[in-house]
């Protein structure tokens, strides 16, 4: 039994080596390459730069409607609550301010479901690399799009007060 054992400090060849490998496996130093993963679409990232763009054009164009918009809307110059609720409610424009507070909500609201959507979608195409440049180009676009729809309206509502 003892004559199987390589003994310390004997050279054993690699054909009598009973710790060597059988030929199934490669012997060591092979060229061997782990398969090469296709690469993958970048569907995802072009998908959310395109919703992240359309969200930050419609988000401009609604803020600009909103912000004119704002220019017709009376404000009540009762001196107490219930002298501003029958005053506006008994005006002409309640319709008009009405429509204007539904117009914002809708703006607010479509524009922060699709918004978020952009975003997630960015960002998961940036994880998975699925259109990285375009992941990250419409993150920016869809994180920039609230602030800059909000100082857009800002200064257009603030022109129909001068």
């Amino acid at each position: 039994m003892s004559e199987n054992i390589p003994q310390f400090g004997v050279r054993v060849s690699p054909e009598n080596n009973p710790y060597q490998p059988s030929a199934p496996y490669s012997p060591v130093g092979s060229n061997y390459q782990a398969p090469v993963a296709p690469p993958k679409k970048p569907g995802l990232g072009i998908a959310a730069l395109i919703l992240s763009i359309v969200v930050f054009v419609g988000s401009l164009v609604w803020s600009i409607a909103n912000g004119i918009a704002s220019w017709e809307i009376e404000i009540p110059t009762g001196s107490s609550f219930e002298e501003i609720m029958q005053e506006s409610m008994t005006s002409e424009m309640s319709m008009q301010d009405t429509l204007f507070g539904l117009s914002t909500m809708a703006h607010l609201g479509v524009g922060t479901l699709l918004g978020v959507g952009a975003l997630v979608m960015g960002i998961i195409a940036i994880s998975t690399k699925r259109g990285r440049v375009q992941g990250i180009v419409a993150t920016i676009i869809a994180a920039l799009a609230p602030l800059v729809s909000y100082l857009v309206y800002s200064v257009v509502a603030a022109l129909g007060m001068v």
